[in-house]
């Protein structure tokens, strides 16, 4: 007979206007994988109201010299969705887990943040980002990143001889279709060879320099050391001349990304410089151990995030630096958010869930996604 090793965590948390009781028993390490190296997998029975339930936990030293963690989008191009388990076979990841939300019935278009390699590929301000540093330190917050964007290196509007000269621009999106009547985005070669661009005005950058201004562009290339700024696709008179006497071909062209945070000064929790990748998903489960859900202020209005049960996957990290993958079936947010801090995670938050759940650890599918997937956060660990 099994010996059960019970621990009793009561946690009082008023949700609506109930009390949750959460109760955790089972083997800290129950089938684990490699117990002593720093991946390792398990299950944990945990009552939730008194209703038990089997989550699945992938926990990974990230102090450990041997692991490195990758931001992986399908097919390595945005846009487009990838068998979870051809996915993990082609990388070569030892654990994996699903990641951004993404419009999964229509266009396969991934939503949020994504970044990989320093830079941002992907831009949507919504729900809560996690920011990997290049010492795998996790962070946890809302990005609100805009597009910076400079002509011949200067960041600031000048007066030369009384007039204004116009070196800044701004843009919103970053190889993002879902564009605003009046909004700026930038499509570079992750989004593909080209993009389509029916109306507004594009402008067409190829190693640093403007090569050429279209209004109502069409099919437009992408240089494969470029990108494309796009202006509309309504477009004022007041824009049209904003573009053509700022874009000149020849001039110089460069951007950076800022935060709300880093231009109002409020906050340098997110600095780019010192963030390699990132995803975005939500709800927010635990900050700094604390409880705290508030999906409908990050942007979330489907009650099948915000109420419903499901099946749910999330990622946390310890306060010893252990990051968590964890799925479990048919519960809702503020359950998983419980679940997370009995696990003793001390940040978390919700990753897309439903048919898009996945986690797989050394070569063992522990939860099969029932669709192909947008993005994914892989694990990889060095052999000795």
């Amino acid at each position: 007979m099994k010996k059960y090793i019970s621990v009793m965590l009561l946690i009082s948390m008023i949700i609506g206007a109930g009390t949750m009781d959460i109760e955790v028993w089972g083997k800290a390490n129950t089938n684990p994988s490699t117990p002593n190296g720093p991946i390792r997998s398990y299950t944990k029975t945990i009552s939730v109201n008194k209703v038990a339930k089997t989550v699945n936990v992938v926990e990974v030293d990230l102090k450990n010299e041997a692991i490195s963690l990758e931001v992986a989008i399908s097919h390595d191009k945005i846009g487009g969705a990838e068998n979870f388990g051809g996915w993990v076979k082609r990388k070569k990841a030892a654990a994996a887990i699903n990641a951004n939300f993404f419009n999964a019935y229509t266009d396969l278009e991934p939503l949020g943040i994504i970044a990989m390699k320093g830079e941002i590929i992907h831009l949507g301000n919504s729900g809560t980002t996690v920011g990997i540093k290049e010492n795998k330190e996790l962070v946890f917050g809302s990005m609100n990143t805009v597009v910076k964007g400079a002509l011949d290196g200067k960041y600031k509007n000048e007066y030369i001889d009384d007039a204004m000269v116009w070196n800044t621009w701004n843009a919103w999106n970053i190889n993002n279709l879902d564009t605003k009547e009046d909004s700026v985005a930038v499509y570079t070669p992750l989004r593909g060879k080209t993009i389509n661009l029916k109306a507004g005005m594009a402008v067409t950058v190829n190693q640093g320099e403007v090569m050429k201004v279209q209004e109502t562009p069409g099919e437009i290339p992408i240089p494969e050391a470029g990108y494309v700024i796009y202006f509309g696709p309504k477009i004022d008179k007041d824009a049209k001349a904003f573009v053509n006497n700022r874009f000149k071909p020849g001039r110089k062209v460069e951007f950076q990304y800022r935060t709300k945070q880093e231009i109002e000064q409020e906050s340098t929790e997110f600095v780019w410089t010192d963030l390699q990748q990132a995803i975005t998903a939500g709800p927010r489960l635990l900050t700094d151990g604390v409880i705290k859900v508030d999906a409908k202020a990050e942007g979330f209005k489907e009650a099948k995030i915000i109420t419903s049960r499901a099946q749910r996957s999330a990622l946390g990290v310890t306060k010893e630096g252990k990051m968590l993958m964890v799925t479990v079936a048919n519960v809702n947010i503020q359950e998983l958010a419980n679940i997370m801090k009995g696990l003793g995670a001390h940040n978390a938050l919700n990753l897309d869930g439903g048919a898009s759940s996945g986690l797989f650890c050394k070569g063992k599918m522990i939860t099969t996604p029932g669709r192909n997937l947008s993005t994914v956060l892989l694990v990889h660990e060095k052999q000795k």
